[in-house]
């Protein structure tokens, strides 16, 4: 392994990736919309801010129009599982937990694959926070992280 150079995708992808993971945080904040936990709203607004930071980094840089297309395509995957009229609250919980977890997913894939991105202190502290979040969830909703990497896997 005498001068490993990892090989990580070109910069316009690397972008791509990081709409792709703020897209999916966002559209999961939604469901902790007024949350009566003080613990929970401390770490939501730390997680607000982070993401904030993050988004504004990316607006910095357009996108292709086929990469908006990608990213479209992936969040069309997802959007059965953002559809949650029908479900009683313990499903609902159990599906946010879930989506709580893909976008964790999405977030660990900007930082293993995103050098560019990782590199700014934002998106560390977005991945920290998010992972403490997703952490406290799993301990109420068992298998949501095995849940949150299926809708994953479907939709990267």
């Amino acid at each position: 392994m005498e001068n490993y150079t990892p090989t990580y995708p070109p910069v316009a992808i690397q972008h791509s990736r990081c709409v792709m993971a703020v897209s999916v945080a966002n559209a999961v904040m939604q469901f902790f919309k007024e949350p009566a936990d003080k613990a929970l709203i401390g770490q939501l607004q730390k997680i607000r801010r982070w993401l904030d930071d993050c988004e504004a980094q990316i607006k910095s840089r357009q996108l292709s129009r086929g990469a908006m297309r990608d990213i479209d395509r992936k969040l069309s995957q997802l959007d059965a599982a953002f559809n949650v009229k029908d479900l009683d609250d313990e499903a609902l919980f159990q599906r946010a937990c879930a989506l709580v977890w893909t976008a964790d997913t999405f977030i660990l894939d900007v930082r293993c694959t995103c050098p560019e991105y990782r590199r700014v202190r934002c998106w560390r502290y977005l991945w920290q926070t998010w992972g403490t979040l997703a952490e406290w969830l799993l301990a109420i909703c068992p298998g949501a992280d095995e849940q949150g990497c299926a809708l994953y896997e479907r939709a990267a």
